[in-house]
């Protein structure tokens, strides 16, 4: 979690930190054995069509440039990749522009992985 939030602080600039509010929460989640760590700034927000294409190579947010003017639109997507080949899920969600956004990262812990595994060969052995 500290790395996750050394890399997100890095990608906000430091006139959207002194007026924005970005909160780290992780918990661990019984029901479905994961790790569950929310990611919720009161930044620029963004429209569903952003959200939805914003783990894409190269995809950047409307504003992202006034807010990160160095990125090439590749940190969520490399991001998206490594949390997708460890079985866990990253996602976005927002209310609109101008009222902030959620990050959701989700990650199986071993034994459901492991268990995945073992009943994806039990089916394909059928």
């Amino acid at each position: 979690p500290d790395d996750v939030k050394i890399n997100w602080q890095h990608h906000v600039s430091k006139e959207e930190l002194e007026k924005s509010r970005i909160d780290f929460r992780s918990q661990y989640d019984p029901s479905t054995s994961a790790l569950v760590m929310t990611i919720e700034d009161t930044g620029i927000g963004m429209t569903p069509e952003i959200a939805h294409g914003l783990f894409q190579k190269f995809a950047r947010g409307k504003d992202s440039s006034r807010v990160n003017a160095q990125g090439l639109g590749l940190g969520l997507f490399i991001a998206k990749k490594i949390i997708d080949d460890h079985q866990g899920k990253l996602w976005a969600e927002s209310e609109g522009e101008g009222k902030g956004s959620v990050f959701y990262i989700e990650l199986p812990s071993a034994e459901s992985v492991r268990q995945k595994k073992e009943f994806q060969t039990f089916v394909g052995n059928l």
